[in-house]
This record gives structure tokens, C-alpha cells and sequence, in this order.
């Protein structure tokens, strides 16, 4: 399944930067291209890098209105691709999460504690070339002549070649996931056997559930979660 696009009732990115606080928002859209070029989830390519076969998405910048916490996301249009392969993941259940809270309440000792990974879908590798295009519209002058993007514009747009994984991307979600778990099992983690939907260690006390970036972990010795939040850390 396409990775979760971000849902609220922020206003269109369009409609903010028509409006009196246009500067702001091209501002946190600078951050968020930064973001996509320094960690290298997309670059830059001329209009005649991209195939003649290859479908294109549309980049659709999305607003999101917190406090204190204005961002701007740069997502692509993924109903545009044709991605040929499996995309559904597989994320905890209501169920799973249940069984893990009963887990938690059955000893006086143990613990609950929430944890997340940022930027989830964007540490990801892709497994087949993709192409998304930024009409110049979004785009601030400071970026235009940051990465000297006047040279690469082919009919008000840019076009740039994702390398990891983008918000709205099909295959994203089932990319990190795979990966994700990969990693888990290098550090001696496994989906118990009679509940798949529930990850345990080989040796520690922890337990834990997953959906999408957000663990539900359950622990008995702290020690045994930081070695969760320690195997976390060493790749996100």
C-alpha cells in the first residue's frame, strides 16, 4: 500500500502561498528539499535523464499546521506510477496491541513505552527507478539558485530521481517494513510464533508491536528496552 500521506485539515500549499504568509512557507519548503537532497532520497536530473517509457509523478507539497510546528512535506503522486510489484504491508493488529497490554498488566514489574523512528520511509532504498517532477511554482528563489535549478526547468517544471523512499510513494511502506525487519532480526529479534503480529528478543524481556514507525513495547529490564532503542538508533 502507498506510504500514509499526512491527514489533517491544513490549507493547500497552493492557497498558502498566495496568501500573506507565502515567505514562511517557501521557507519550510527550502527545509524539506534540503532534507531530501542532504540525505540523498532524491537528486536533481535534467528533463532528459528521465525515459521516454517512464511515467512521472507529480510532487504535491502538503502543509501541516501545529503549534510552534509549521512543515511543509513534499509527497508524490502515486496513483501517476506503475509500480509492477507487491506493495501491502503488514502492521499490527487492534488485537496484536491488546495481547500486548495484557501482557504488561499480567506482571506488577513490567512496562509500557511508545517509541518511534523519524523519517521512516525516507532511510529506504528503492528497488526500481522512479521520477517525480516540482513545478517551479513551489520552489523559492533561494533554491532555484541553491542548486542551480534554471538550467534543469523543462516546462515549468523540475525533475528529480527518487534513490529512497518519498511520502506517497506504493511501495515506500513495504520497502521500509522489509527493511526494518532485516534489521531487527540481525539484532536477534523475531515475531513470536503464535502471534505474528507481536516481535520479541531471543534472549531480553522485551516485546513489541509495529505500525507503520510507531512501536508499542512491553519490558521488564530497562536494560533489555535500550537495547531496542539502541538497535533503533544505529540505522535511523
Amino acid at each position: 500500500s502507498a506510504t500514509p500521506l499526512p491527514s489533517d485539515t491544513s490549507p493547500k500549499y497552493d492557497k498558502v502561498l498566495r496568501g500573506p504568509t507565502r515567505d514562511h512557507w517557501l521557507q519550510l519548503g527550502d527545509i524539506e528539499m534540503d532534507k531530501l537532497i542532504n540525505t540523498k532520497t532524491m537528486i536533481f536530473i535534467p528533463f532528459s535523464d528521465v525515459p521516454t517509457s517512464q511515467r512521472v509523478g507529480d510532487c504535491n507539497p502538503v502543509t501541516r499546521i501545529k503549534p510552534n510546528k509549521d512543515r511543509v512535506r513534499f509527497t508524490i503522486s502515486g496513483s501517476q506510477l506503475d509500480y509492477p510489484y507487491a506493495t501491502a504491508t503488514n502492521n499490527a493488529s487492534i488485537p496484536d496491541f491488546k495481547l500486548l497490554l495484557n501482557h504488561v498488566v499480567s506482571s506488577p514489574q513490567r512496562k509500557l513505552m511508545t517509541i518511534d523512528i523519524k523519517d521512516f520511509y525516507l532511510n529506504t532504498p528503492l528497488d526500481t527507478p522512479e521520477y517525480m517532477r516540482i513545478h517551479i511554482r513551489h520552489i523559492s528563489p533561494r533554491s532555484m539558485s541553491l542548486y542551480a535549478l534554471a538550467n534543469l526547468v523543462h516546462g515549468k517544471h523540475v525533475y528529480t530521481k527518487p534513490l529512497k523512499g518519498i511520502y506517497g510513494l506504493p511501495q515506500a511502506g513495504r520497502l521500509a517494513q522489509e527493511l526494518l525487519q532485516a534489521r531487527l532480526e540481525a539484532a536477534n529479534y523475531e515475531t513470536c510464533s503464535t502471534n505474528r503480529g507481536i516481535y520479541r528478543h531471543q534472549s531480553y524481556s522485551v516485546k513489541f508491536t509495529i505500525t507503520v514507525d510507531d512501536f508499542g513495547v512491553a519490558y521488564d529490564n530497562p536494560e533489555d528496552f535500550k537495547h531496542l532503542i539502541d538497535t533503533r538508533q544505529r540505522h535511523y
